[in-house]
């Protein structure tokens, strides 16, 4: 992308090299500072989260620009790219700060059901969504021919012409963004994955029970029900 959060991006300003070798700087960074913490758990945490990463970004290479109509394939890829990282900050935060294992475990369930959350609706705003409330373009995941849970969702309602039709947009063959919108809204495909969305925040809202009422989880409460109505 040109843009993101409002701002452009290094490989914009100072081209893909650099971003790629700052990405490893920054990586590299990461897993000094994690090596400094006193916790043991800390750094396998992070570490196989890195390795989930990894392996969603395979099979999301592997599955390349086709669209499928498979949900099973999608949510293997979000949970390894997002979820799972989202998952690894709250357990690991739980660990610096002291935390038994029932509470760990509580928090990288709500981290990990928060990130399924977050992505989807992320996803459902590609399509929908303001590019000046988002800081970055809409249509972005369909020009780099990803298939969201949107795409899929109105590929399995649609009858096999305008199946046929959104498949062609997904890969960029005629048509452009507002085509592919039109079909996914015709066939409901943001609500559906809105509905999924919300499903995964009630999952990260219950995942919160062990933890004893206060200020700590009550914002962790506001931050998901945030995720379903932001703009950006």
């Amino acid at each position: 992308a040109d843009v993101r959060r409002g701002v452009a991006t290094v490989n914009v300003l100072w081209g893909n090299q650099l971003a790629v070798l700052l990405g490893d700087y920054l990586f590299a960074t990461a897993f000094d500072l994690v090596s400094r913490m006193r916790h043991p758990q800390v750094a396998p945490t992070i570490a196989r989260a890195a390795v989930a990463m990894s392996e969603a970004e395979i099979l999301a290479t592997k599955v390349g620009g086709e669209p499928y109509e498979d949900e099973a394939i999608y949510f293997r890829i979000i949970e390894g790219k997002t979820a799972r990282l989202v998952a690894a900050a709250c357990r690991a935060g739980a660990l610096v700060a002291g935390a038994g294992p029932a509470v760990a475990d509580a928090l990288e369930a709500f981290g990990l059901a928060w990130g399924m959350c977050f992505q989807i609706t992320d996803d459902a705003l590609d399509l929908v969504g303001d590019p000046q409330a988002l800081g970055k373009p809409i249509g972005s995941d369909i020009d780099t021919g990803k298939t969201t849970l949107p795409v899929i969702a109105a590929l399995r309602a649609a009858p096999p012409a305008d199946r046929d039709r959104l498949r062609a947009l997904v890969r960029g063959e005629g048509g452009g963004l507002a085509d592919l919108q039109a079909l996914v809204h015709r066939y409901d495909g943001v609500r559906q994955a809105l509905d999924v969305a919300r499903a995964y925040a009630d999952r990260a809202v219950a995942a919160l029970q062990p933890l004893p009422p206060g200020s700590a989880r009550a914002s962790l409460e506001a931050l998901t029900s945030f995720v379903l109505v932001r703009a950006r």
